[in-house]
């Protein structure tokens, strides 16, 4: 009796190990994707401000190079 009990509490950690693992994996890829809007944003944003300015040429064309 003592050994399935301690195979179901072995079983019962490895579940939730995986689960948590699972979950973190699944948070860090929502961060990261969060991050990537954010920067995406950014540049955008940066590339608008220069269009309207004409003495930021640099940035205007690192812009137009990259399809901003």
């Amino acid at each position: 009796m003592d050994g399935w009990l301690k195979a179901l509490i072995a079983a019962a950690c490895v579940v939730i190990i995986a689960g948590g693992g699972y979950y973190a994996i699944k948070e860090n890829a929502a961060a990261t994707q969060r991050a990537a809007d954010e920067k995406e944003q950014t540049i955008r944003n940066g590339c608008a401000a220069a269009r309207a300015n004409s003495g930021l040429t640099a940035m205007q064309e690192y812009c137009k190079d990259r399809g901003y």
